[in-house]
């Protein structure tokens, strides 16, 4: 597909008419111990709980933890991939970290639309366990969008 085709094809593959409150997106994934530990070494956060088995074990969780900024990460990545799409930018989140995310574990991001104003769409936010739906982290986001995005509004 020529660039200005794959262009105009994302463009219509989210229409407005696909932007509109309950339209959803997600994106699920597996957090390796390989990952956790490259991203403990970028952000510095070398918390024991997440990169220490021997440590974590003795911790209430049993085992080592994901980051929640990784699985916030996710919820980031559904938006620019998937709801609303390339182009938008995120403005402001709130987050609510309910249960730990366990290394090896599949997860899913979920972001459902509840509104759009203008340039702005606001989301709700959700990461479960995959297999059991258990809630691990929730809240909801404000992103602005491309104005070919908001088009009617």
């Amino acid at each position: 597909m020529a660039p200005l085709t794959l262009l105009s094809h994302i463009r219509r593959t989210f229409s407005t008419t696909s932007l509109q409150p309950g339209s959803k997106a997600s994106l699920t994934k597996v957090f390796t111990a390989a990952e956790v530990q490259t991203f403990s070494e970028i952000s510095q956060d070398k918390n024991p709980i997440h990169i220490d088995p021997e440590y974590a074990a003795s911790t209430r969780f049993g085992k080592c933890i994901v980051h929640g900024v990784l699985l916030n990460g996710l919820l980031s990545a559904a938006c620019s991939t998937k709801l609303p799409g390339p182009g938008a930018v995120y403005l402001s989140q709130e987050l609510r970290f309910v249960a730990p995310a366990f290394l090896g574990e599949s997860v899913t991001a979920e972001v459902e639309v509840m509104n759009i104003e203008r340039l702005v769409m606001t989301l709700s936010t959700i990461v479960r366990e995959t297999d059991t739906r258990k809630v691990l982290l929730e809240g909801s986001a404000k992103l602005m969008i491309p104005k070919h995005l908001a088009r009617g509004r």
